[in-house]
């Protein structure tokens, strides 16, 4: 990602995560918004990143082994069709 993109992508993210803070949901939270992933794959093992960015423009990464990356991703899935499930029961077009 060029620096133009990344720079966009985080004044995204800080505008998000202020958005978010107002939700009465994240009370007591700081919560933080991914703007980039990626796979370091310099050395092995290649760890996959997510970097995300909060309301302070701070910046934070996660980083998954491959394993986790796979089981995170089943779990993001069932929540996907959960959340499609609701939205057909309930006429929501998303």
């Amino acid at each position: 990602m060029d620096k133009e993109k990344l720079r966009e992508a985080v004044i995204i993210g800080t505008s998000a995560a202020r958005n978010l803070k107002k939700d009465r949901r994240f009370n007591n939270t700081e919560p933080l918004v991914p703007i980039v992933d990626g796979l370091l794959a310099k050395e092995d093992p290649k760890p996959i990143t997510i970097t995300a960015v909060g309301e302070s423009d701070e910046h934070y990464v996660v980083v998954f082994t491959k394993e986790m990356a796979k089981e995170t991703a089943d779990r993001f899935y069932e929540f996907i069709k959960r959340i499609e499930a609701e939205e057909k029961t309930n006429g929501d077009k998303h």
